[in-house]
């Protein structure tokens, strides 16, 4: 089963806690009513100050003061979106239109568009597997940790640090999270058709292998347990040559 859901939360909202706490309680109601589906959640859930590191939000205030960050965590929900999906000349972009799920796997690749019109919202397409079928895609993610250490040396991060340890740490580790996600990169690549390190040897013999082990269990022949065996025994040494590699 496929649940999806459409969220759009208002920046004007009166209350911004109840906004977020009425999308978490329905966010739990699906999870606790539909357990074995798979659950996707999109729209503009307008959070600029919540970044995201390997699909967990993450941000500078309080559990309490963002009850569907929490939920979505302790549920190991996770969010798609990696790069900005809103943009103004002048402003710093932001995360604003999310991709949320409990099966991740499913999801092969989350991509923004251009915008449409006059808007300053860029579309989000989200390929994602419906049937049963492995993903032809992998994820890949590089981090210029060059760049960071470079941006955290003229950062003041002594002003981060306050009386209150627990407080600091938070802060501290927020701080570092965001540096990472501002020089993270992900990409989706295909997955190739077999695994790279597999000469055409070592594919050779373990077709020879499956298909001696095969005849033998059939004929159950002293001759072609022997042959079976030299197989095995070879293609032992070929693959132990790769560890030398």
């Amino acid at each position: 089963m496929f649940v999806l859901s459409s969220i759009y939360r208002s920046p004007s909202s009166p209350c911004q806690q109840s906004s977020q706490r009425a999308i978490a309680e329905m966010t739990q109601f699906k999870l606790c009513n539909f357990p074995k589906a798979t659950l996707f959640m999109t729209g503009d859930f307008n959070l600029p100050s919540v970044f995201w590191i390997d699909g967990q939000g993450m941000t500078r205030s309080s559990p309490e003061q963002n009850p569907l960050i929490q939920v979505l965590a302790d549920n190991f929900l996770y969010q798609t979106v990696t790069v900005p999906t809103r943009m103004r000349l002048g402003r710093n972009p932001s995360t604003l239109d999310l991709a949320i799920t409990n099966d991740p796997e499913k999801v092969i690749r989350t991509q923004t568009l251009s915008p449409i019109g006059s808007s300053d919202h860029m579309p989000v397409l989200s390929s994602i597997q419906l049937n049963s079928k492995p993903s032809k895609y992998t994820k890949q993610s590089f981090t210029n940790y060059k760049m960071m250490m470079e941006e955290l040396i003229y950062a003041n991060l002594e002003t981060l640090i306050s009386d209150d340890m627990e407080a600091s740490w938070i802060i501290l580790k927020n701080t570092l999270l965001e540096s990472q996600a501002n020089h993270t990169i992900v990409t989706w690549k295909k997955k190739p058709k077999t695994l790279p390190f597999l000469t055409p040897k070592i594919k050779n013999l373990c077709n020879r292998k499956k298909q001696l082990w095969e005849k033998f269990v059939k004929q159950k022949a002293t001759t072609v347990y022997e042959k079976y065996k030299i197989t095995r025994n070879l293609l032992r040494k070929e693959t132990r040559k790769l560890t030398n590699v």
